[in-house]
């Protein structure tokens, strides 16, 4: 991480919304825009420390928020220290959502196709669940 730190007596505050697959991701991130948010959807794991030094350096960006997939083959080995990382920055507050869903609404039929169920995917919502669910 960069030392781009915001100025004396700002704080910028980042949010980074995580969790399973239809658990309500992009619907928080939307949310958050509306809230007048900087909001970014499906952000690599390794370009947050990027995006971060890049929004805390702008004086007219007091918050951020940006979704991360934890389906990214990057998400458990990266991710605990860039978080832990963006937390330890002196002007910024770093927080972390996990939104996670039973098998239910997991597995139920979306309203429109996501890029993901239209190219195929490597496995069922159900497996992703355990799977992610498991290993964090």
């Amino acid at each position: 991480m960069s030392a781009v730190e915001t100025s004396p007596g700002r704080t910028f505050e980042i949010v980074v919304i995580t969790g399973l697959s239809g658990s309500g991701k992009t619907l928080a991130v939307r949310a958050f825009e509306d809230m007048g948010y900087f909001c970014v959807d499906n952000l690599p794991v390794s370009i947050i420390p990027v995006f971060a030094d890049l929004c805390a350096g702008r004086a007219d960006l007091r918050r951020a928020a940006l979704v991360v997939d934890v389906r990214e083959g990057t998400f458990l080995t990266e991710f605990p220290a860039i978080f832990d990382s963006l937390k330890r920055m002196r002007g910024r507050r770093a927080r972390l959502l996990f939104f996670e869903a039973g098998d239910e609404a997991l597995i139920r039929p979306r309203s429109r196709p996501t890029a993901r169920s239209r190219r195929g995917s490597a496995g069922s919502a159900s497996c992703w669940s355990r799977c992610a669910s498991a290993r964090i």
